[in-house]
Order: C-alpha cells, then sequence, then structure tokens
C-alpha cells in the first residue's frame, strides 16, 4: 500500500473511532478486526446522522442484528456485486460530502 493509502487509512481509523456524543441513540455493530471499508461506513454514518450512532467491535463471528450490523453478510451496509459498503453507507443515508469521491476511490483501490 502506497504512503498515501496508509495515510488515508490512519486518518479514518482516526475519525471513526473518536469518542460519539453522549447523546447517541443508535449502536452499530462489525466484527473485530476492523477494515477501511467498516471504518468508512462509519465516517458516512457519523457525517449524516445526528446524533453520530455509537460503533462496537465484536470477535468475529459474533451474531449481530442486522439493524445494528455494519460491513457484515447481513447488514444494510455491505458490500454488493457493484458498491462497496462505505458507497452503499453514503447512498442509503444521502450523504454529500466533498470527501467522499476521494475515499470512495480509495476504499476500491484497497478492497
Amino acid at each position: 500500500m502506497d504512503r498515501a493509502l496508509r495515510s488515508l487509512a490512519a486518518v479514518s481509523l482516526a475519525v471513526a473511532l473518536a469518542p460519539a456524543a453522549p447523546a447517541a441513540e443508535a449502536v452499530l455493530q462489525t466484527w473485530h478486526p476492523w477494515q477501511l471499508d467498516s471504518l468508512l461506513v462509519v465516517w458516512a454514518l457519523r457525517q449524516a446522522s445526528t446524533p453520530a450512532p455509537q460503533f462496537e467491535s465484536l470477535p468475529r463471528g459474533t451474531p449481530i442484528p442486522p439493524e445494528r450490523a455494519i460491513d457484515t453478510p447481513d447488514s444494510p451496509y455491505r458490500r454488493t456485486g457493484q458498491r462497496t459498503a462505505f458507497e452503499e453507507a453514503v447512498r442509503r443515508s444521502g450523504l454529500a460530502h466533498p470527501c467522499v469521491a476521494r475515499l470512495r476511490e480509495a476504499v476500491r483501490v484497497v478492497e
């Protein structure tokens, strides 16, 4: 992975794992270890939601209800044949942010 993508991944991780607002109502979950696609889903949902949802990391294979899941087979925010989980989160949330196009390119390279 080149330097720019490593830097993007580090920034994405820091933004995604920053503490959520205390008043957050939703708690979304994914499996550990997180992948770049999962981190960018978190970023997109935090940008698009007020209050920002909280996120939890569970051991791989732990059952997660579909309504709480991100980037798992039963999640509404998952990879499809045409889109990454990040692209699906952007589409479903209606997020219009200047960073989306560059992040979309980066996640497609990594995926």
